[in-house]
């Protein structure tokens, strides 16, 4: 099973985990059947019923405590049903104001649906954009892939108006949007949520519209921002603890994550969270727990080095180019002991903006992109920037943790062909084990970037700079790459600490005992 003839990529770094759900007695011969699995380095989970032998069953997993034994499986599909299918609406602000803005919000947006699972059969998206009256940009029901819906994002414009009824839009949500022939799946009892981000006060009333929105079982988020009032935004919200204020545009790329612990959970647990209205409870959700917990503990550490085309054939695109930079990083576990980042701009010369080593925390990460500046230059001269980060940037002198086995990563980002020659020092990045990834815009060369490129599949590339955050998953899964078996880096087993094996076995403790 776990071979590269049926799909296994075990040789790229990938995970192998096994989880075996079974109501069988089990024989004394599957204790040598957990060795070998061991040996291969597949972490197995197991879960059994009935008769099933559990000391037999305890030997299959790779440690006891990922044993796991319950009388009955009956109601477990319906916990599969509950977490795939969402109906999620977003009502944003149009208007004129926030036109210099949008693209944060059209980040804040990608945030959100990023990590969903979007299919026509799965979780719907909807964008209605409102000012004076209301202007969807797509329903529920027009896109069936989460390929069509990011592009759809992308291409969006402020639709204009000089203020703000969102009384009247919550009420076209309820009426329109959030109904069956708009692809509403609320008769089917799917989850109904709607975000609703707002920058100034509304001028119309939105308490009854808020209410009948929350009778009518949608969960409804608030996000205000620059001058929208806090309590309209409370006030929207399904309580308190889902309505989120923040004084910048930039400050939203805090709210996502925040916003998805909720959307990810189940139908039981969101009712819960809902009733006690706190966000302690968020944050101690059974699934938040395990993603809090995987993140430390299996995703292995990075030292991730961006190198961007800084050249004059980028001016205009600089700030997708730090908003698609600044959307990779927020997906990162950023700390001194974990991911590092750095960032280099290069055109006729290259030149640091900061090291693997310069900062410690995510939120100065962010700080540092968002005050970069666009210097030009007439020239690409890839190859010198590549052999410049070779020597200058993935040392230990300057943060890179290379010698300890840590995974060194390249994001090289290209508007147009290099002015120099590209092949040695794309080379000697190789011999060097540093995984180089390439991203073209425009002009930029596709097969110069392939040669540049780790291995085939690492090179992507788009027409427009506006389009680069579609290529966000493709770089995030990039990043997962890791090291062969012959590599000194470590492995999953390595980072399977006690806090990680308590934690899913409360994870599968909880999901049992509230079914």
């Amino acid at each position: 099973m776990f071979q590269a003839s049926t799909g296994s990529r075990k040789s790229e770094g990938a995970y192998q985990v096994l989880v075996i759900v079974t109501g069988a007695p089990g024989e004394d011969q599957l204790s040598t059947l957990g060795d070998t699995l061991a040996l291969e380095k597949i972490l197995t989970f197991t879960v059994t019923s009935g008769q099933a032998n559990t000391d037999a069953w305890q030997r299959v997993a790779f440690i006891p405590d990922l044993a796991y034994h319950s009388k009955d499986f009956s109601k477990l599909p319906a916990v599969a049903d509950t977490i795939i299918d969402q109906d999620v609406a977003f009502l944003i602000d149009g208007t004129d104001s926030v036109r210099a803005d949008f693209s944060y919000i059209r980040d804040f947006i990608i945030s959100v649906i990023e990590p969903l699972d979007i299919g026509i059969d799965k979780v719907r998206i909807s964008v209605v954009q409102h000012s004076e009256r209301p202007a969807p940009n797509f329903y529920l029901n027009t896109y069936k892939t989460k390929e069509e819906v990011l592009r759809a994002v992308n291409e969006m414009t402020p639709s204009g108006g000089r203020s703000l009824n969102t009384g009247s839009a919550l009420k076209f949500m309820k009426d329109t949007i959030l109904s069956e022939p708009y692809g509403s799946r609320s008769s089917l009892n799917v989850p109904q949520f709607l975000i609703v981000l707002a920058a100034d006060r509304s001028v119309d009333n939105v308490k009854q519209p808020a209410s009948d929105l929350k009778k009518e079982g949608v969960v409804p988020f608030g996000v205000g921002v620059k001058n929208a009032d806090p309590e309209q935004i409370k006030t929207i919200s399904q309580n308190p603890s889902l309505a989120f204020t923040v004084k910048e545009f930039s400050e939203l790329s805090n709210i996502p994550n925040k916003i998805n612990y909720y959307v990810a959970l189940p139908q039981k647990e969101l009712d819960k969270a809902i009733e006690q209205g706190k966000t302690s409870y968020a944050s101690e959700s059974i699934l938040t727990l395990l993603s809090k917990t995987l993140t430390r503990y299996i995703l292995q550490s990075k030292d991730i080095v961006f190198l961007l085309d800084d050249s004059d054939n980028t001016k205009d695109g600089f700030s997708a180019i730090k908003h698609f930079v600044k959307n990779i990083v927020e997906t990162l576990y950023v700390d001194e002991n974990h991911d590092r980042v750095s960032v280099v701009q290069f055109a006729d010369g290259p030149r640091v903006n900061f090291y693997l080593s310069t900062h410690k925390t995510k939120g100065d990460y962010i700080n540092a992109i968002d005050g970069m500046k666009h210097k030009g230059g007439r020239r690409v001269n890839i190859g010198a920037a590549l052999q410049f980060v070779r020597h200058r940037v993935f040392t230990s002198s300057t943060g890179s943790r290379r010698l300890e086995g840590v995974p060194q990563i390249l994001i090289l980002l290209s508007s147009k062909p290099s002015s120099d020659n590209v092949r040695g020092p794309a080379s000697s990045l190789k011999e060097h084990e540093i995984v180089s990834v390439g991203v073209g815009v425009g002009d930029a060369n596709l097969a110069e970037l392939e040669l540049i490129a780790f291995k085939p599949g690492f090179t992507h590339k788009v027409s427009e700079f506006s389009k680069l955050l579609t290529l966000h998953s493709k770089i995030v899964d990039a990043l997962k790459v890791q090291r062969d078996e012959e590599s000194t880096s470590m492995g999953i087993f390595d980072f399977v600490g006690k806090n990680l094996i308590n934690s899913l076995v409360e994870f599968v403790l909880i999901l049992f005992s509230s079914h």
